[in-house]
């Protein structure tokens, strides 16, 4: 399916016939498997670690079994119990809070002329066709889903490619970004405004949440609708 311009400057839908088999859209890669176990052994170790130091302070302090901890141990016990008290608020805020916290992002645009195109998800095939008939001068819009198809359409003059998939990671970390970006290019394309070579790239994090086992949460990566702003150019 490609979307178009019509003569008369109206959008249009106009189907292309499939000459071959979609490919099917990239999966975790070892990279992000890595990242995800080493994320949740981390998180898997402060609740054992901090549920042991707890089971032991309680035998001590009301059951009156055992020595009594060294000041030391008291402290790494703080420790331990702060993090995973954070641990409890980061998970609160991100299963009730940020998915439902929108953010309106604003891109402006100067150009005389538009000519929006677009493919689904699977038919990279039919790019050379979507992109037929583009008139001298004009602002081309591309559609995608996946951030990827950038490197191709960077070689075919697109001025402008939207697409999503990523979701920001859904969940990341502050300073690093997202964990899983479920793309071939990685982190590279995880969310936001890009430049490859003369043509933009605007990764929308979009405003739900991947379903399946993943868990329906948000952290870091807030919804986004983004905003296109064309203006007549100068």
């Amino acid at each position: 399916m490609a979307l178009v311009n019509t003569p008369r400057g109206r959008l249009s839908t106009r189907r292309l016939p499939a000459t071959e088999a979609p490919a099917r859209l990239d999966g975790m890669s070892r990279v992000e498997m890595i990242r995800v176990f080493a994320f949740a052994s981390v998180v898997l170790t402060v609740y054992v670690v901090t549920g042991l130091m707890a089971l032991r302070y309680v035998r001590v302090r009301f059951l009156r079994k055992g020595p009594a901890p060294s000041r030391r141990w008291m402290w790494t016990f703080r420790v331990f119990l702060a993090l995973a008290v954070a641990g409890l608020a980061c998970m609160a805020y991100a299963r009730f809070v940020e998915p439902y916290w929108l953010e309106v992002t604003r891109v402006r645009l100067e150009s005389a002329k538009l000519w929006v195109a677009g493919i689904a998800a699977g038919d990279e095939h039919l790019v050379p066709r979507a992109l037929r008939g583009v008139p001298e001068g004009a602002f081309v819009l591309f559609l995608y889903h996946a951030p990827a198809l950038v490197l191709d359409l960077a070689e075919r003059k697109v001025d402008l490619v939207c697409c999503g998939h990523t979701h920001g990671g859904q969940v990341a970390l502050p300073f690093y970004g997202a964990l899983v970006t479920l793309s071939s290019t990685g982190k590279r394309f995880e969310a936001g405004l890009y430049r490859v070579k003369e043509t933009w790239l605007y990764v929308n994090r979009g405003v739900g949440m991947e379903g399946g086992p993943v868990p329906r949460v948000r952290f870091c990566a807030r919804p986004e609708v983004t905003v296109f702003e064309l203006c007549p150019a100068p």
